[in-house]
């Protein structure tokens, strides 16, 4: 085999595998996109739950409306001292979480 041929061949190689990487990383930054869209929705979910859940906090108990995030979790954390209140909340989350897995 000639030179000539030599460096044909091995550019040849070389173009080759630089395709091929250049596809691996194609491949790889569609992963990259599709998990953080992926992540982006699970955190507009949660955010819609979150949202959600305050919205009932506030329903259920509307003085809680006036009260700035740090004085509603200074609030919050204060009836948490409370065992009695704790274990029926716990109990309560219990129940209906059972409720939902026998489909009731």
């Amino acid at each position: 085999m000639s030179e000539r041929d030599e460096l044909q061949h091995k550019y040849e190689a070389a173009k080759k595998k630089l395709e091929q990487t250049e596809h691996r990383l194609q491949k790889l930054e569609n992963e990259m996109k599709y998990l953080e869209r992926k992540r982006s929705d699970e955190d507009r979910r949660r955010t819609h739950i979150v949202a959600h859940k305050g919205g009932v906090i506030e329903d259920l108990f509307p003085e809680s409306k006036g009260l700035e995030p740090q004085e509603f979790y200074r609030f919050f954390t204060r009836v948490m001292e409370h065992p009695e209140v704790v274990s029926v909340m716990r109990d309560c989350a219990q129940e209906i979480r059972n409720e939902r897995e026998e489909g009731g």
